[in-house]
């Protein structure tokens, strides 16, 4: 493993993000617990009025774990920088425009630490099926009665 010195190190490369268009969250998919909402990268609008957007994020952050009070590294600010005319060129829509993306490191970490990223606490309550996950609320009600 490499340690990570200080605070704002990517994890990995960075990468583009991949707009998937007219998923809808209620729609399970092979890869739907591994999307974001596309507003997280000002990307809501790639499917036109009325259409769904989630993000596939494809580097080495995508399979990190979440927990509220471990989280060590932070999203970084994605670029939009289309190539292609969408009304002109016939290529556009096959790669996607938003570059740059990459998961930063919070502090110092060490070789072997595990990555956590925050997925957003409406991740688990949007997921019923995954039962009664602990949030941020519940900690903090936990250190109380502690």
């Amino acid at each position: 493993g490499v340690s990570m010195p200080e605070k704002g190190y990517s994890l990995g490369t960075k990468s583009p993000i991949v707009p998937v268009v007219d998923i809808t969250s209620a729609e399970h998919w092979d890869a739907s617990d591994y999307t974001w909402t596309a507003n997280n990268f000002f990307a809501e609008y790639e499917a036109g009025y009325g259409g769904h957007v989630q993000i596939q994020i494809v580097n080495e952050g995508s399979m990190a774990n979440f927990h509220p009070g471990l989280v060590n590294f932070q999203t970084s600010d994605v670029q939009y920088k289309p190539t292609l005319d969408r009304r002109t060129d016939p290529g556009a829509g096959a790669f996607s425009d938003y570059i740059d993306f990459s998961f930063d490191s919070s502090h110092e970490i060490a070789a072997g630490e595990e990555v956590y990223i925050s997925y957003g606490e409406s991740w688990f309550s949007s997921r019923a099926y995954l039962g009664n996950v602990p949030l941020s609320s519940n900690y903090l009600e936990a250190n109380v009665v502690i």
